[in-house]
């Protein structure tokens, strides 16, 4: 709408945006003053990384709820670049928290799941 011809729906997209920043506590200044700061990474928007809440099992496999599987999944999908293989690794991650309600992973897809999780 901003860059409409018509000079009364400029207006109008010039008031709601700034009916928008007031109710979010902003005013035209703090909208300037982020147009012209730099970029953040993108890890800056990640607002937490969550624990993997899981349990060792006595022949050192480790133990996780399909739905915090899944919440990982997600985080590391959102916050970091993936390759082939990263994906690929998650997908599966993905199949298996549909199948069954809890999924055991070796030290070893454990140790790998943290590592991206990490880099987010």
């Amino acid at each position: 709408m901003l860059s409409s011809d018509s000079e009364g729906e400029r207006q109008v997209a010039v008031s709601k945006i700034g009916g928008l920043l007031i109710r979010c506590g902003l005013d035209w200044h703090d909208f300037a003053d982020r147009l012209i700061a730099p970029a953040m990474p993108p890890t800056a928007y990640i607002s937490h990384r969550p624990r993997i809440k899981m349990k060792q099992t006595q022949d050192h496999r480790y133990r996780i709820a399909a739905t915090d599987l899944l919440d990982v999944v997600a985080a590391i999908r959102d916050g970091a670049p993936l390759d082939g293989y990263e994906r690929q690794f998650l997908g599966t991650m993905e199949e298996r928290a549909a199948r069954y309600a809890v999924i055991v992973l070796s030290p070893k897809q454990f140790a790998y799941l943290t590592g991206l999780l990490e880099e987010i």
